[in-house]
């Protein structure tokens, strides 16, 4: 039985994941060129930004210093804000979506985005009370696919509901190494995908292009 629900941020709730790509294009020219969006999109989408660079940069037979990487990621971070001054829109349905789950589940959040970014485009959309609970890049260290943002959302919703456990929590992700991280963390996954991207090799229990098909008639059937 559905017990809570966990999001991702970026892809998920809002369709951030251009922005981010754009930011990191704009900061890296000069040192090296950006993968393509496609790229982007199968290798490199749910990772943090410590995570990503560490990961691109290596993939380019190169590595950045600390001072480097911090430097990248501080730049990053003041182009990226400069996107969230006009506001980022949700992605389609997930504002009634959320509004009507939150009436019946308690709803976390698990992202590799930094609390700042998510708290500014809740707060836009006037949502952020719809969640009990926010796991960012600044509440965890390891970046998924490493499960810790999802298990630490979950201990978090389990403070007072007696009996609450990750088989009874829906993630709901857009990328591979949200939905690995889901499933190390016990947890059923649904992927949505606003994006073009490819079949990954660790599959979602259910596959949409938006949470305006996930039904209470799909839930029961994932959750059963």
């Amino acid at each position: 039985m559905l017990r809570a629900i966990i999001f991702d941020f970026d892809g998920v709730i809002a369709d951030t994941e251009p922005h981010h790509y754009q930011a990191f294009a704009e900061v890296l020219d000069g040192r090296l060129t950006m993968p393509t969006w496609e790229t982007y999109l199968s290798e490199y989408l749910g990772l943090n930004d410590p995570t990503f660079l560490r990961r691109f940069f290596e993939a380019s037979g190169d590595q950045p210093d600390e001072r480097e990487l911090a430097s990248l990621i501080r730049r990053k971070d003041e182009v990226y804000q400069r996107n969230l001054v006009d506001g980022i829109p949700l992605l389609p349905g997930v504002e009634a979506f959320v509004r009507s789950m939150r009436g019946r589940y308690p709803l976390a959040i698990c992202s590799g985005a930094r609390r700042v970014e998510i708290e500014t485009i809740l707060r836009h959309a006037g949502l952020r009370d719809a969640f009990e609970h926010i796991v960012s890049a600044d509440e965890v260290t390891r970046s998924k696919p490493d499960p810790a943002g999802f298990l630490k959302a979950f201990e978090l919703l389990r403070a007072g509901r007696d009996g609450l456990t990750p088989s009874a929590c829906l993630a709901i992700e857009d990328s591979a190494h949200g939905i690995v991280a889901a499933k190390a963390a016990g947890m059923r996954v649904i992927q949505v995908c606003p994006h073009s991207i490819g079949e990954f090799a660790v599959p979602a229990d259910r596959k949409v292009k938006g949470v305006t098909e996930v039904s209470e008639m799909l839930l029961a059937e994932i959750m059963t």
